[in-house]
């Protein structure tokens, strides 16, 4: 007989078999509900370790209390401070934090002095020159209705807080793309999203009416860039003015040449190695450098 070979150390597996030392099968495992933890693995890893999304524990049981499992397959309750909560709060760039720096000096408009739908025509003037993505104006038109006068005078701040939910019911935008209007609405610093601790918008007013407590989209941008639209709205319309002029200008110009071609044209006829003035279209005309220039020049 041949000499008998060593059994291996480490024979293939078929699949769902386990031995018997490393504890349940796989289907008890299933059917327990808790992770299986090899023997090799130390009591410190085990007992610092919680289960993936979906595994073993929903994620809102997490921060309800959760759980951390151990190597006997017992469960036990962790403190929250192993697992950072959600806070509701954004990444601020360095334009939202100086635009929030001065939306906080705002003290606001003297007592009967406020005018929020002037803010809101100037700003209808300049948003077509701020840059601002598409329904800007609306979204903002209906925050502003959404206030009352006496929220933009001293003492107090124009502050509302539609939810996430009606926002995007009005605009008729997915919540992804409310949540780009915003953050573009907050970098061009026409409003001020205040979050509250929980990411949630709410807010409370007294008996007389006025905010004690609220957190929403600040509207105070509008009332302290009001001269600032004003002006941008000005000099928008000016340029305007000034490139309608240099068009009729241009336009006199080529007249003025093609009137000169055709009275030279009446009174000698053009050399023959000269070139005769055509006219063209000044939008259409191809350039100089291109073949369709060059026979023009010719």
């Amino acid at each position: 007989m041949g000499e008998q070979k060593p059994k291996n150390k480490n024979p293939p597996r078929r699949a769902g078999f386990y031995p018997a030392d490393l504890g349940k099968t796989r289907r008890e495992s299933r059917a327990s509900g808790q992770p299986r933890l090899s023997e090799n693995q130390a009591p410190s890893q085990a007992e610092t370790s919680f289960p993936l999304t979906g595994l073993f524990a929903p994620v809102s049981s997490l921060f309800r209390g959760g759980l951390s499992h151990q190597t006997e397959g017992e469960t036990m309750p962790f403190s929250h401070k192993s697992i950072a909560a959600p806070t509701g709060s954004r990444r601020l760039t360095l334009t939202m934090l100086a635009a929030r720096e001065r939306a906080d000096e705002f003290v606001g408009a003297a007592a009967g002095s406020a005018r929020p739908f002037s803010y809101l025509a100037a700003f209808q003037e300049a948003e077509p020159y701020l840059g601002l993505p598409p329904q800007a104006y609306k979204l903002i038109a209906w925050l502003v209705k959404q206030t009352m006068p006496h929220d933009w005078e001293e003492g107090s701040r124009p502050i509302c807080w539609p939810s996430a939910a009606r926002q995007a019911e009005f605009l008729g935008l997915s919540p992804a793309r409310v949540k780009v209007l915003n953050r573009a609405l907050f970098e061009a610093g026409v409003v001020i999203v205040r979050d509250s601790e929980t990411g949630k918008r709410y807010g409370r007013r007294g008996a007389d009416g006025r905010i004690i407590e609220a957190y929403g989209f600040d509207l105070s941008p509008l009332a302290y860039r009001h001269d600032e639209f004003i002006r941008l709205a000005a000099e928008a319309k000016a340029e305007r003015e000034r490139m309608r002029a240099l068009k009729k200008r241009a336009t006199r110009a080529r007249r003025g040449i093609r009137q000169l071609g055709e009275t030279l044209a009446a009174v000698a006829p053009c050399p023959a190695n000269g070139r005769a003035l055509r006219p063209r279209r000044p939008n259409s005309s191809p350039r100089y450098g291109s073949p369709a220039g060059r026979r023009i020049w010719r």
